[in-house]
């Protein structure tokens, strides 16, 4: 799949999940007023469950590719204020002038169910003027 359509869906799903809290905030809000209960404790409730979850959703989105990595900040940035940022790599180089990629290790795949047993990188493409334009998750050569 795409990564825009990857990103169409997530967009979509973000607006549905606060459609959803934003319908049943309202519901619960009339049926409070028509029992006569007070509003307090159900709004401060609401409010709280409406920002942890899009806490939640803003982490997941921003941290897609990996959940260590924010894909927001490394997208569009400088290869050096990265790895300022993340500390040495595990592959790769950086070479002024020249395009390149470098990655970070994730995790060997040896689960009990069909396991490849390669290790897994995220991996950071930069173009030649040291500015990152992909990252994406890649096993490692070989196996």
């Amino acid at each position: 799949m795409s990564e825009a359509f990857i990103a169409g869906v997530t967009e979509i799903f973000i607006f549905m999940v606060l459609i959803t809290a934003v319908i049943v905030f309202t519901v619960k809000l009339v049926r409070a007023i028509k029992k006569h209960i007070s509003l307090k404790k159900p709004v401060i409730f609401h409010l709280v469950s409406v920002v942890l979850l899009g806490c939640a959703v803003l982490f997941a989105v921003s941290h897609g590719t990996y959940y260590k990595y924010n894909d927001w900040y490394i997208l569009g940035n400088d290869i050096n204020k990265v790895v300022e940022k993340y500390g040495k790599f595990d592959k790769g180089s950086i070479k002024n002038g020249s395009s390149g990629s470098i990655r970070y290790y994730i995790y060997e795949d040896n689960g009990p169910i069909m396991p490849d047993y390669l290790s897994y990188y995220y991996c950071i493409d930069y173009d030649e003027n040291g500015i990152v334009y992909k990252v994406e998750v890649r096993a490692s050569e070989g196996g």
